[in-house]
């Protein structure tokens, strides 16, 4: 049985994060000071940790970042999707972290936007994130490299601004 745990930043327990260290340095092999110092300087208190739990054993990762944000001229609360990452490839860990917080956001009624590397792109498609063309982008960092992907949004975009830092 899978569930999500999800608990504020200002909640969390060092068996937490230990457990989201464990998760993320297999993606990212980091130690685990630096894993400490960039989500210390990344993550507000507000800021949400998710997990999914196989049982009770964390099994993949993934964080919320509150942010705001344009679309075509109004102003929207919601979510940067970040450090997605599983305890292991293959196991269809990522769809079903991916899969329960759409739900969430849906739930919520909040639009998730996502950075993610090109090859990803076909990954998140399959789970409703649907990709912004570049040209409908106004952001305040470089985005060459990367694609950026919504959900919870239904209606055509002529423009999406979003002046924050990468998450």
């Amino acid at each position: 049985m899978y569930k999500l745990k999800i608990l504020k930043h200002s909640e969390i327990s060092k068996n937490i994060l230990e457990d989201i260290i464990r998760i993320k340095s297999i993606a990212w092999p980091y130690s685990y000071n630096k894993q400490i110092d960039w989500i210390n300087k990344n993550l507000k208190d507000s800021d949400l940790h998710i997990l999914l739990l196989e049982g009770e054993e964390p099994v993949a990762y993934l964080n919320l970042i509150s942010i705001d944000f344009i679309l075509d001229n109004y102003k929207y609360s919601g979510f940067g999707i970040g450090n997605v990452c599983t305890i292991e490839k293959k196991k269809g860990y990522g769809k079903l972290i991916i899969q329960l917080t759409a739900q969430y956001l849906s739930e919520k009624n909040k639009i998730g936007l996502l950075l993610c590397k090109p090859e990803l792109v076909n990954f998140y498609k399959r789970y409703g994130w649907t990709v912004i063309k570049k040209s409908k982008l106004c952001l305040s960092f470089d985005n060459r490299d990367i694609e950026m992907m919504l959900i919870n949004h239904k209606s055509t975009i002529s423009k999406l601004t979003f002046s924050g830092q990468a998450f």
